[in-house]
């Protein structure tokens, strides 16, 4: 009996796993400083490196976490020919993992936007560019 529970455990750990979006290389596109022209997001960016995810939180203020893998975000089955969504999971302080959804412009010049929000960010130079 204590055998078939465990074998019933086991199961259902591999279909979990099975289930678990497969993480992406990440996608180099992504890679850089992003600001936005949005005056509540002044001094505030969003960096995102081979090993790192940076918030710029104000005037030289930034919070680093280790990037632990990026994902298809939610829909990207149904993903519309200009926007992509991307899962960024990162570890927070506390060792958990976190993540944000993103939503990445395949058309028109590099953008992204933070799932449930309007703002555009672009890579920093074209944000300086723009302002």
């Amino acid at each position: 009996m204590r055998t078939t529970g465990l074998a019933i455990a086991c199961a259902l750990a591999v279909s979990l796993a099975a289930c678990a979006p497969e993480p992406l290389p990440l996608p180099s596109e992504l890679v850089g400083v992003w600001k936005t022209s949005s005056p509540r997001y002044a001094e505030r960016s969003f960096e995102v490196r081979a090993d790192w995810v940076i918030f710029g939180t104000g005037r030289n203020t930034l919070t680093m976490h280790e990037l632990a893998r990026v994902e298809p975000g939610a829909g990207s089955d149904g993903a519309t020919k200009e926007w992509t969504p991307y899962r960024i999971v990162y570890r927070a302080e506390s060792g958990d993992e976190q993540a944000i959804e993103i939503l990445f412009r395949t058309r028109g010049g590099r953008a992204l936007r933070f799932a449930h929000r309007d703002e555009i960010w672009t890579p920093a130079a074209a944000a300086a560019q723009e302002g």
